[in-house]
């Protein structure tokens, strides 16, 4: 007798191979252990200097945008951020890259990355020059992929599957807001626009794809079946 298949959420964790389908996870990953390894036996002023040239700060992103937001992503401000960047990168972006594929966590994540870039920087800037903050501020260490992952787990809390999608798309935007509203750090409200930006991108992207990547197939008799519990699992957002 033929029998269906139901997406029910298995398809995102891969606990014995964390990074299967997963090369930009892969890249992403190597790239930061890389580049904190270089620094790791660099004097703290020299590293300064190349945290700074590589940051997304005002005046790299007066000057060079394309290569400060390029570069910016694959650096961290400090070694003891090695371990939970490594655990946010295998726990939100490696299963949403092994559910809807390389590109589009890559669209996501860039989205998140410069839209939330964008909106901070165009804040500071005005800031300096108006003069209620300080000039210093121009030159700030701004690096780390933290915006591209706020908005990959926006589509990660999107597109989980059923009533769990709308609870954790508004526990993750409370965190983030109430963390914004508590902070003087700009970096906490760039968190909370990425987080927004992924969100909307869940209501873009095609769910059909999704539910290919997901397993969300079905076979003879159960495809009736297994469509309709597919799309009851619909993000947050009405999409």
């Amino acid at each position: 007798m033929a029998t269906g298949t139901v997406d029910d959420g298995s398809a995102w964790v891969d606990p014995r191979l964390p990074l299967r389908r997963a090369p930009f996870t892969a890249l992403c990953l190597v790239a930061l252990l890389v580049t904190t390894a270089s620094l790791s036996g660099a004097a703290p002023p020299a590293a300064r200097r190349v945290l700074v040239h590589v940051s997304t700060n005002v005046h790299n992103m007066s000057s060079q945008p394309l290569r400060a937001l390029l570069e910016s992503a694959f650096w961290l401000d400090s070694p003891w951020l090695v371990a939970p960047m490594t655990g946010l990168l295998l726990a939100v972006m490696a299963p949403v890259e092994r559910r809807f594929g390389t590109s589009r966590t890559l669209l996501v994540f860039a989205a998140g990355h410069v839209g939330a870039t964008a909106a901070t920087v165009a804040v500071i800037a005005d800031g300096v020059a108006s003069g209620w903050l300080p000039r210093s501020l121009a030159h700030a260490v701004d690096v780390g992929p933290s915006y591209g992952l706020a908005a990959v787990a926006g589509l990660l809390a999107a597109r989980l599957p059923g009533r769990r999608a709308p609870l954790a798309a508004a526990l993750l935007i409370a965190v983030l807001g109430v963390a914004a509203a508590a902070s003087a750090d700009f970096t906490d409200a760039g968190h909370l626009v990425a987080a927004l930006l992924g969100l909307a991108a869940a209501c873009v992207l095609p769910r059909g794809d999704d539910a290919r990547r997901g397993g969300a197939q079905s076979l003879g008799s159960g495809s009736t079946a297994a469509s309709g519990r597919a799309r009851a699992a619909s993000p947050p957002c009405g999409c």
